[in-house]
């Protein structure tokens, strides 16, 4: 029997560009606004501000900056609707009327009854040398223990602060942070680094530290890191902590992105990690 083929929404997904409507556009802007990239109104109408947001996120990727949405782009809003909002309830506006953003448990007075509180909520962002982790964006979600409610926010992480004003949390639950890492791995970006803390909130302010965990060690010569793009020239990428070993076995810790490095035997590279260890501050 024949392989069974499977079609995703991007294989169906249509090419999109500035001046289109219709339906497709409207979840491409829910998908966008998921994403942090705000299109504008969710009007089915693709135009400037859509595309305006379209560039930002191919940049923030990264892929090449176009303003039409092709396969990799459509790939690429979906792989993080799944990732940090839950594509199902995305998809299931995607013929709809109804903006899926102002359907949200933690939107809106729906959120302001019995076991729920508003706060400020910041948390300290740091990266797995304990350093402040790169400015990026990150997501929260806040699920209450009571009835599995949930409560979706984001916004940046700006010198390894994230923080959030005056939002809808459950009084008791847990708290998922998501943030996208810029940092580089030994496979390409680390990607999404993600971590889960127990909550109890109060109204007022709430404080968190997310520390990235450590990820992989490995060893290389400085030409192969270079064909692996784990260095620009001499230069190692952000996100890698190294340990440089020269001919006389010296060994030096050094931070990546700030110091460049001459000829050796061997470099140890340390990678991030894609979790985070949560706790209140």
């Amino acid at each position: 029997m024949a392989d069974e083929i499977v079609f995703t929404v991007a294989d169906t997904a249509p090419v999109l560009r500035h001046g289109e409507h219709g339906d497709w556009v409207r979840y491409l802007q829910q998908l966008l606004e998921t994403a942090g990239h705000s299109p504008g109104a969710i009007n089915s109408s693709f135009g400037a501000e859509t595309e305006k947001a379209v560039r930002a996120f191919q940049a923030w990727v990264p892929l090449h900056v176009t303003g039409v949405v092709d396969k990799p782009t459509w790939e690429a809003l979906i792989r993080n609707a799944e990732t940090l909002e839950g594509l199902d309830t995305v998809r299931g506006e995607l013929a709809e009327s109804q903006d899926v953003h102002h359907t949200k448990v933690g939107v809106g007075e729906e959120v302001g009854r019995k076991g729920w509180c508003k706060v400020t909520l910041s948390c300290i962002v740091r990266d797995f040398r304990h350093r402040p982790f790169p400015n990026t964006y990150a997501y929260a979600r806040f699920s209450a223990d009571s009835d599995q409610s949930v409560s979706d926010e984001g916004g940046p992480v700006v010198d390894g602060v994230f923080s959030l004003h005056d939002i809808w949390v459950p009084e008791h639950g847990q708290f998922h942070l998501y943030v996208n890492s810029p940092q580089r791995g030994p496979m390409g970006n680390v990607g999404d680094v993600s971590g889960i803390a127990k909550l109890e909130f109060k109204s007022g302010h709430a404080s968190y530290t997310a520390t990235q965990t450590q990820g992989e060690t490995r060893t290389a010569t400085s030409e192969e890191a270079q064909s692996w793009g784990w260095m620009n020239g001499t230069t190692v990428e952000v996100g890698v902590d190294v340990e440089l070993i020269n001919a006389g076995t010296n060994v030096t810790q050094e931070h990546s992105g700030e110091h460049s490095y001459g000829n050796s035997e061997s470099m140890t590279f340390t990678f991030g990690g894609n979790g985070f260890e949560i706790a209140p501050a």
